[in-house]
């Protein structure tokens, strides 16, 4: 279930698809808490019923002590400030997760050039450090914190680029709006399992670890 205003088909879709993963997870890695920390606009915190058991979400880390939960996980953080690992792992009684922009979708380059065209800095997810923008540059993190890497992957792989700003601020719009289009976006998932190649297609990756 999703809640909170609609904001478009493209992030119905990532929510849909990063939500199937996340109760996989819960299942397989028996979870019986979580945290996403630190969030904003991305996800506006834990934008679904996520998981069964307990979850919260918090815009910072520094509220929490050791050990408080299970699993905790973040949205386009990483890639801009990579030392929030080492309190993600300390909050952590066992797993994390991050998610970051995957650089390689074609709408990468149209985000950035719908920047350098109008102007105003970039307020995205999708902003930091490229390299860090991709599975190497997000397992490079985890080994660095000595966390021990289980999982990696690709979600939110949709037939459309990652441009982030609408169609109608790719032309020209200043105020941020979306069309309601009345398309099923759980019929669209579907295509996910055969889309390839996902490095290219798919406008988010992750990496799950554990603590040693």
């Amino acid at each position: 279930m999703i809640k909170g205003p609609f904001r478009g088909i493209g992030n119905e879709f990532r929510q849909l698809s990063q939500y199937q993963l996340f109760r996989k997870w819960e299942t397989q890695y028996e979870f019986s808490s979580a945290l996403e920390a630190p969030f904003d606009h991305a996800t506006d915190g834990i934008d679904g019923e996520v998981f069964s058991c307990p979850h919260k979400a918090s815009r910072t880390l520094d509220e929490f002590q050791a050990r408080s939960f299970d699993f905790i996980w973040n949205f386009g953080f990483l890639q801009r400030e990579p030392s929030l690992i080492r309190k993600m792992k300390k909050i952590s009684k066992r797993y994390v997760a991050a998610f970051v922009p995957n650089y390689l979708n074609p709408g990468f380059v149209v985000h950035k050039l719908y920047h350098k065209v109008y102007g105003g800095p970039c307020l995205h997810p999708e902003r930091g450090d490229k390299s860090l923008m991709s599975i190497g540059g997000l397992i490079k993190i985890f080994q660095q914190a000595h966390l021990r890497i289980i999982e990696t992957g690709y979600i939110d792989s949709p037939p459309w680029p990652d441009t982030v700003v609408t169609i109608k601020q790719l032309f020209g719009s200043k105020e941020w709006s979306v069309l309601k289009i009345p398309i099923d976006v759980k019929l669209i998932l579907s295509l996910e399992r055969i889309v390839r190649p996902k490095r290219i297609f798919s406008h988010h990756c992750y990496v799950l670890g554990t603590k040693k």
